[in-house]
């Protein structure tokens, strides 16, 4: 079943409604519910809503707690949290599953996240575990656009992906739902065609506008114009409008470089310690925090809510594309860099997401962002909404990537496709054929591989905090970051983590560890990935790369470039 609504209709809360389901008594839908999300981020706050416990210092219990106080037979215990920073159901056993793409892929291809340092190292995994508990669940692949748009029009592999693994679930006809808000019909038909839909064997339901029960929102839209302006002058500008803005409602303020975000972060946060002209309180979110981190800011937004659910007015929020989806808030002012079609359009819907007016203003694109996004759908995007602001947001995107993709089929890696759909039937094929795929290609579902770094502030302030007694992990402590960072900043990589200790460089390396130091050295002087370091990471027992650079309470981890 394929479900397209807009932003804020509750597609997210399917996989709820299914598990209450199969807890009372709808056995024809599986044993569980495995819930897919594109990223990590957006999996941290759908489960945190789901099993927040009812306290003094939260005014929302999570919403299994509200069912289960009302008699239900659901338990928030059911619910298990999986990727590479969370450690809730490694096979995907739970009756309820929160999880990525990343990890449900290879999970599906026979080599669960759990086994993958033992596949790598010994060869071996119990890889047909998790794959039991995948068909025998129902699926639910929700926000299905940012797996197979992302922005770029390159994300072949994670569609071929996806596609394999969607052609394995119906052959099995496991019960699957693809949740969307914006899918290009080119795009659709590459699926239909693919896993050979017939009009009997599933429903495709769209949902044109909000159901009649939904607030009401009135949007309004600026575009200014500043491209010639200093970088410095624009960030000013920005951060003199979000303030004035704060003075009236709450304001989301959205770029799309994390060093961007720090810098509009820092301006305001100055403006709101030393002028007083500006909202009470600010926050900065995005990609570059570690998992405690980003807890906290989330508790906050919490927090700011008023019993409308509406982020009370003075507050502002500094993010990157980490809010785009899956984040149900409601602000009253969207400041918001010029982006792709869809990442524009999650982003205007966490504006009057209760209802009201809405206010948008979109400033132009970056320089610096021309390595996340494409210049040219971005523009185009740009100059519809001038020209066409009668029409809808949603309407102009999708007829700006039906124009982009010329023929459909480029969108797939036919080669990849295959030898995942025969290893997904094939019992005699095993883990070992996704190790290989993923020495060549080092992720399926991403444009480049996310690795974990550790600080040794952040290490410093683990140990501190476990001394104490505190209930802390060292997953908690750990920032995910994109392998083509970390090449940028390859000569600030100093050890490893291992086992919780810190492993240096410079120290007196064991010998198991050389082969790797001297991979790494390689690719430093290269300045290119020519090894995969995830998989080289996994095969060495390495938990993190200890990197060169401050970590800050406020602004996370602060790299050569991010200026405040």
């Amino acid at each position: 079943m394929i479900i397209k609504a807009p932003t804020g209709y509750g597609k997210t809360l399917i996989s709820l409604t299914l598990y209450t389901a199969i807890m009372l008594g709808r056995k024809d839908l599986g044993f569980r519910v495995i819930h897919v999300l594109p990223l990590r981020a957006i999996g941290d706050k759908f489960y945190r809503d789901l099993t927040r416990e009812p306290s003094e210092d939260s005014k929302k219990p999570g919403l299994l707690w509200i069912l289960k106080n009302n008699g239900l037979q659901v338990d928030p215990r059911d619910v298990g949290l999986q990727h590479m920073s969370s450690r809730g159901s490694p096979f995907l056993a739970k009756r309820y599953v929160i999880t990525t793409i990343d990890t449900f892929i290879t999970s599906l291809f026979k080599l669960p996240v759990s086994e993958i340092a033992k596949a790598v190292r010994r060869g071996t995994a119990h890889y047909e575990i998790s794959r039991g508990f995948i068909y025998s669940s129902t699926v639910v692949l929700d926000e299905f656009h940012l797996y197979v748009l992302q922005g770029s029009l390159k994300g072949e592999r994670t569609l071929t992906s996806v596609i394999s693994a969607l052609k394995g679930l119906i052959d099995a006809e496991t019960p699957m739902i693809i949740a969307t808000a914006t899918l290009p019909k080119k795009i659709q038909k590459i699926i239909e065609k693919e896993i050979k839909l017939e009009a009997d064997d599933a429903i495709i339901e769209e949902i044109a506008g909000p159901a009649e029960d939904m607030p009401k929102r009135n949007l309004k839209i600026d575009l200014i114009d500043y491209h010639n302006a200093d970088r410095s002058v624009l960030l000013d500008q920005i951060s003199d409008e979000s303030c004035k803005r704060s003075l009236k409602g709450s304001v989301l303020v959205i770029s799309n470089t994390v060093g961007d975000a720090i810098d509009i972060y820092s301006r305001i946060r100055d403006r709101v310690k030393n002028i007083g002209e500006c909202g009470s309180d600010v926050r900065l979110l995005h990609s570059r925090m570690a998992k405690f981190h980003r807890s906290e800011v989330l508790k906050w937004l919490e927090s700011s809510e008023d019993e409308e659910g509406k982020i009370k007015k003075g507050s502002i929020l500094v993010a990157t594309q980490v809010v785009e989806a899956g984040v149900d808030v409601s602000f009253d002012h969207l400041i918001t860099e010029a982006s792709p079609p869809d990442n524009l359009i999650q982003r205007i819907g966490r504006i009057a997401r209760r209802g009201g007016e809405g206010y948008i203003i979109i400033y132009p694109f970056q320089d610096k962002s021309k390595h996340v996004y494409i210049e040219d759908i971005v523009e185009e995007i740009i100059k519809r909404i001038r020209e066409k602001k009668e029409q809808s947001t949603l309407e102009l995107a999708l007829e700006i990537y039906d124009e982009y993709i010329n023929n459909p089929q480029d969108l797939l890696k036919i080669d990849l496709l295959r030898i995942l759909y025969e290893l997904d039937r094939n019992l005699s094929l095993n883990h070992r054929i996704l190790i290989k795929l993923l020495n060549e290609f080092c992720t399926l579902t991403r444009d480049s591989e996310i690795l974990p770094v550790i600080t040794e502030d952040l290490y410093n302030l683990y140990i501190k905090r476990k001394d104490s007694g505190d209930r802390v992990k060292i997953d908690d402590y750990i920032v995910p970051l994109d392998s083509e960072t970390i090449i940028r900043n390859s000569e600030r990589i100093k050890g490893f983590l291992i086992d919780e200790e810190i492993v240096k460089l410079d120290d007196n390396i064991p010998k198991d560890l050389q082969n790797l130091v001297m991979k790494f050295n390689r690719m430093i002087k290269s300045r290119n990935a020519d090894i995969c370091l995830s998989i080289e990471m996994m095969k060495y027992s390495i938990d993190a790369l200890l990197i060169e650079a401050n970590y800050d309470l406020e602004r996370g981890l602060i790299l050569r470039g991010d200026t405040f």
